[in-house]
């Protein structure tokens, strides 16, 4: 008996160790496939909005000494900086650090942590389903989701902030059956907090409602709130610091900044952000759709109320309190690249005889046929030029293979293949990565050659730290981050009291302006762009 009792315990533990390592290799292959698709022409100006103003406030921030503690107070052109704390934009300074200020290292930093979010996305689909193929189509889901590519090779902490919270709710489901996890969970929260406060607040109410539905037993125990106290230690102490150092304006400014631009509720989800993120969400909106449908009917599992009550109190929140911009709609990815995956692995499991829902290869076949009128509209816009392969023939070449992707996957759903799903990842797992060595990538027709030229001649003309006043509407950061000058959006009146009151006035204005303002003792520095002029005040005036 003790001979058998032996030998069973020895298979165990080989099938233990066989099954870690199958997990590494999967983990590892998930995070090398997502670095690689996310690292890829990284070298592509910054935009200008939200990523020039991080890369600015951490470029300042590695001028500081890591050991100093000024890189927990960020500036924005040397004044304090309450938009974000300072974790994420902290990362990307030790990126300057390591490899210099270029627009790769800027976002290096988001692209890793984006990347290890695919296998801890894997590893939380794992602690939820047990099952491996619903973890797995989940974690090739969401690394083939458009905004999750897009987002996760931007500076906008989208990253980091996307990372952090799937790392917060595996440990949230570790800690069900291991009270030791309850420090982890605030540990990853205290990084989250620390990299977007609004994000951490709405993720601790989805955790106490899941846990008060899942296993409340977690939140009458001393120890799980012990764990989460001494874990949460970081996130305070930095937000007492600032409010002592700053007062409440600071933290106003860290949670109330993303609603203060809102319309209103039919401006948040259900308007315009709402349209996006499904448009955005496709193909696999479609089966995670099917997705919430089942768990809806499995309300007795836990991964049915986690991914529930993930979606749910997201949408709820974000109808009430609509946010001001597509970035924070971020958080919905995951849950529903776990309903998408259970959705993908029920079929995949289903004997060949069952017919899979004919609503996915109809609508399938409506997104190819979209996408191809897209692409022949793109085609008779943009006609084949061999010289230029790499621009306007590159998104026409993405185009096709999303739409040759769609028909070939909506053609095996009617034959009952699930091959169907394996073509689906491949597909646009291929066509963004060919969508990311041209330069649409970033959704935008980018301006950055023309900013970098300007730029130039200010850092070649403008001494450095004087001010630059422009006859701007409004403040343009990717040009203040590539000058290393900050120009200031000033009226004509301000100009012309500017010209006479100020010791050495540097000006950057229009020929209309200038004749207009009949300024005296003009010396031009540089003409930047027609009709455009970098002036100052002769020094013997």
């Amino acid at each position: 008996m003790n001979h058998l009792t032996f030998v069973w315990h020895q298979s165990q533990n080989q099938r233990h160790r066989e099954n870690n390592w199958q997990e590494f290799l999967i983990g590892t292959g998930l995070f090398l496939a997502a670095l690689f698709l996310f690292s890829f022409n990284l070298a592509f100006p910054l935009l200008n909005g939200q990523e020039s103003v991080v890369a600015q406030v951490a470029k300042e921030m590695a001028h500081h000494s890591l050991f100093s503690g000024e890189w927990l107070f960020p500036t924005l052109w040397g004044e304090s900086y309450h938009h974000n704390p300072p974790l994420g934009i902290f990362l990307i300074s030790l990126t300057y650090i390591w490899g210099g200020v270029r627009e790769e290292t800027t976002r290096l930093s988001g692209v890793i942590l984006t990347a290890l979010s695919i296998p801890l996305l894997y590893g939380l689909g794992r602690e939820a389903f047990v099952r491996r193929m619903p973890a797995l189509f989940g974690a090739l889901i969401f690394l083939t989701l458009f905004p999750v590519v897009r987002q996760g090779r931007l500076a906008l902490l989208d990253g980091a902030v996307i990372c952090f919270e799937i790392l917060t709710m595996w440990c949230v489901l570790r800690s069900r059956r291991d009270l030791r996890w309850s420090v982890g969970v605030s540990l990853s929260l205290s990084c989250l907090l620390l990299t977007q406060g609004v994000m951490g607040l709405f993720l601790s109410l989805v955790i106490l409602l899941f846990l008060s539905w899942d296993t409340p037993r977690l939140l009458t125990s001393g120890y799980f709130w012990l764990g989460i106290i001494l874990g949460l230690v970081p996130a305070i102490t930095w937000y007492g610091c600032q409010w002592v150092s700053y007062g409440p304006s600071s933290i106003e400014g860290i949670f109330l900044v993303p609603f203060e631009t809102s319309q209103g509720m039919f401006q948040g989800f259900w308007g315009l952000y709402g349209v996006k993120f499904v448009a955005l969400s496709l193909p696999w909106f479609i089966f995670a759709y099917s997705g919430l449908q089942l768990a809806r009917k499995s309300l007795i599992w836990g991964w049915a109320k986690l991914i529930l009550v993930w979606v749910g109190l997201y949408l709820v929140i974000f109808t009430i309190l609509p946010v001001s911009g597509v970035s924070y709609l971020m958080s919905l990815y995951p849950p529903l690249a776990l309903a998408g995956g259970l959705a993908l692995a029920e079929v995949f499991d289903r004997p060949s005889e069952e017919p899979y829902p004919k609503w996915w290869r109809i609508a399938l076949l409506i997104l190819s046929g979209l996408v191809s009128l897209v692409c022949l509209s793109l085609w008779l816009n943009f006609p084949l030029d061999l010289r230029d392969l790499s621009h306007q023939f590159s998104l026409i070449l993405v185009l096709v293979g999303i739409a040759l992707t769609f028909s070939l996957a909506a053609i095996l759903i009617s034959q009952r293949n699930p091959q169907f799903i394996a073509i689906l990842f491949w597909g646009m797992y291929v066509s963004w990565m060919l969508l990311v060595t041209s330069p649409y990538w970033t959704g935008e027709i980018s301006s950055g050659n023309s900013i970098q030229l300007l730029a130039q001649t200010l850092q070649d003309r403008v001494p450095h730290g004087q001010l630059v006043y422009a006859d701007l509407a409004e403040e343009n950061p990717a040009l203040n981050f590539y000058s290393d000058r900050r120009i200031i959006p000033t009226s004509p009146e301000t100009l012309l009291r500017y010209w006479h009151t100020l010791p050495d006035p540097y000006l950057l204005i229009t020929l209309e302006t200038w004749q207009k303002l009949s300024l005296e003792y003009v010396h031009p520095l540089d003409e930047v762009f027609p009709n455009w002029y970098l002036i100052t005040r002769m020094q013997d005036s």
